[in-house]
């Protein structure tokens, strides 16, 4: 949208913000005093022995990560797409939400663990007048949920609803300090905190 405007000789508004205003404000004391209080909320959900996901893999693990892989494209049927959206929308959740109930499901059936901690991206810009600054704001979030048998999927959607808005709400503690305080075992075959990451991202046509 930006660089459309500049191509068409728009000039684009003052920012009211720039990044140093942002880094400014991370070392402030009232943002000090708030990660102070982000950091006893993850150290309380995080607590205890963390799960390692143990999925089912056709190869060895190696000793070291070495990050090379592959993908795997498919789309879904634009029927089902419309059924998913109208389904939150009858649960009174987001599409978000459904989708990551889903996922967890889905791992659960395929480790059969009852403990996951999946990884999501956060945009970090809370504020409105972050959205147009340029800069790196993106955060990770170890979201850690119980999938177990027992449990009906309306009662561990509501459970997931119930996990991740505080997470959201907890997003600017740095995930780097989180690694350092809570990442004892360093298995070097291994991500820290997590070895799956569930994002979606909402991209115009």
């Amino acid at each position: 949208e930006w660089f459309i405007s500049l191509y068409s000789g728009m000039q684009l508004p003052p920012l009211p913000l720039q990044y140093k205003d942002y880094a400014h404000w991370q070392n402030s004391p009232e943002h000090r005093f708030r990660l102070r209080i982000q950091e006893k909320f993850w150290i309380g959900t995080l607590n205890g022995d963390l799960p390692v996901i143990d999925l089912p893999l056709d190869y060895p693990r190696p000793q070291v990560r070495d990050f090379s892989g592959a993908s795997v494209d498919f789309e879904l049927p634009e029927t089902l797409t419309d059924q998913l959206i109208s389904f939150a929308h009858r649960s009174e959740v987001t599409l978000y939400m459904v989708l990551l109930t889903l996922y967890n499901v889905f791992l659960y059936k395929l480790c059969g663990q009852e403990d996951l901690i999946i990884g999501a991206p956060i945009a970090g810009r809370r504020h409105s007048q972050l959205q147009r600054v340029v800069g790196m704001f993106v955060n990770m979030l170890p979201l850690r949920n119980f999938p177990q048998k027992e449990k009906s999927y309306a009662a561990f959607q509501r459970e997931v609803n119930e996990r991740t808005n505080p997470a959201f709400e907890n997003q600017e503690y740095p995930f780097e300090e989180l690694v350092e305080k809570l990442w004892q075992n360093r298995d070097l075959a291994r991500n820290p905190l997590f070895d799956v990451s569930f994002i979606l991202q909402n991209v115009a046509d």
